[in-house]
C-alpha cells in the first residue's frame, strides 16, 4: 500500500478566509502585491503559501498555481463582505451564473471565456482569468479557488488542459430550468431537434 506524499500544510489561505477579521484589508493587499509578479517574489505572501515544494524546485508548478490563486482571490475579496471562495463552484458556473445577472453583454462574457479557455501558457491563463475575476467581483460571485488552483497547476499539462477546458465548457454551457441564457434556450433547442 502506497503512501501518498502531502502536497500542501494544512488547508488553503482562501478556505479559512473570514471576512471579519480586521487584518484582512492589509493581509489582502500583500497578497495583491503578487499579481503579474513571479512565485516567491513577494516577501509579503510568503506567509500565506501552505505548497510542499522539493527545495531544488523552488518555484514548481505547483507553487506557481498556488502564488496565482491568492492573488486572484485577493482581487475578488477586496471590498466584499462575504467570502469569495466557495467549493463546488467551478470556473464555469461562475461565469454562467455571472452571464445570467445582465452586468455585462453576453457576448463580452463569452469572448472573454473563450481568451480564457484558449490561453496557451499559464501565465496567459492568468492574466485573462484577472479580467474575469474582476467581473465576478463586481457582482458578489464566489468560486472555487481550491478548484481554480488545481486548474492553474494543470494548464501546464496539454492532456490536463484539455480536460480543464472540456470541464469548464460543460459548466458554462450546462442548461437546466431555472438557466435563462442564450446558451441553455440553444441547448434545449437542439437537444429536442435530436430527440426521438
Amino acid at each position: 500500500m502506497s503512501v501518498r506524499t502531502p502536497t500542501h500544510r494544512g488547508e488553503w489561505y482562501w478556505e479559512t478566509f473570514n471576512p471579519n477579521e480586521r487584518r484582512n484589508g492589509r493581509d489582502l493587499a500583500a497578497l495583491r502585491r503578487g499579481i503579474g509578479r513571479p512565485a516567491g517574489d513577494v516577501p509579503e505572501m510568503w506567509r500565506y503559501y501552505r505548497s510542499i515544494v522539493p527545495e531544488y524546485e523552488p518555484s514548481s508548478h505547483r507553487l506557481r498555481a498556488e502564488h496565482a490563486a491568492l492573488a486572484l482571490f485577493a482581487v475578488h475579496q477586496q471590498s466584499q463582505r462575504a467570502r469569495m471562495h466557495t467549493a463546488g463552484v467551478g470556473l464555469g458556473t461562475a461565469v454562467r451564473k455571472l452571464n445570467q445577472t445582465g452586468a455585462y453583454s453576453s457576448e463580452a462574457i463569452d469572448r472573454r471565456m473563450h481568451e480564457t479557455a484558449t490561453a496557451t501558457s499559464a501565465d496567459e491563463l492568468v492574466s485573462h482569468l484577472r479580467g474575469l475575476i474582476t467581473q465576478l467581483r463586481s457582482v458578489a460571485q464566489p468560486l472555487d479557488y481550491t478548484r481554480l488552483r488545481q486548474d492553474i497547476e494543470g494548464w501546464h499539462s496539454a492532456y490536463q488542459r484539455a480536460r480543464i477546458r472540456s470541464r469548464w465548457g460543460s459548466e458554462y454551457f450546462r442548461w437546466s430550468s431555472s438557466d435563462g441564457t442564450g446558451a441553455g434556450a440553444a441547448q434545449e433547442a437542439g437537444a429536442s431537434d435530436t430527440a426521438p
